[in-house]
């Protein structure tokens, strides 16, 4: 298996792999609560590269809560499971650590992430990056080209006290 260089994607990789395992021994009448299980495990994994490779704090801090909630109900459809003979209590708790993990390093970014965006806000206007210094130029019709930037990355509270100042 290939190493993630972030610690985060390897724990919900090594989820998946052991929840397709556990999985397979469902009854096939309970489709619909594997399935559901299976997609919100994947849909973790593609919400964490989502928000690895992103740039915007607050996107960030979007998708890392929505792995949070990911996380829940994911341990709400295993307890189910639990609760109807399809999944032991010996593998639920296995799986349930993997999401005790995840859970855990997912909270530390998101602090981490949290403490930044703090970090961004109290800077100040000359040292934010080139996106305020397009919304700058911008404001005082240096651009010579009237093509809008492909993305400006500015949360709306930003924005203001940029025009504030």
């Amino acid at each position: 298996m290939k190493q993630e260089k972030f610690k985060v994607i390897d724990y919900i990789r090594a989820l998946i792999k052991s929840l397709s395992f556990y999985l397979d021994n469902f009854p096939k009448k309970e489709y619909e609560l594997r399935e559901r299980i299976k997609k919100n495990a994947y849909d973790i994994l593609e919400m964490a590269y989502e928000a690895n490779s992103t740039e915007v704090i607050e996107l960030k801090i979007n998708l890392i809560n929505k792995m949070l909630a990911k996380i829940k109900v994911i341990d709400f459809l295993l307890d189910m499971a639990v609760e109807l003979n399809f999944l032991t209590s010996k593998k639920y708790v296995k799986v349930a650590n993997s999401l005790s993990d995840i859970e855990k390093y997912s909270r530390g970014w998101l602090l981490h992430m949290k403490k930044g965006l703090g970090n961004y806000t109290n800077m100040g206007l000359n040292e934010l990056n080139n996106t305020v210094l397009i919304e700058n130029e911008k404001s005082n019709k240096r651009l010579r080209s009237d093509k809008e930037p492909d993305t400006i990355l500015l949360s709306q509270k930003a924005k203001k006290e940029m025009n504030n100042s």
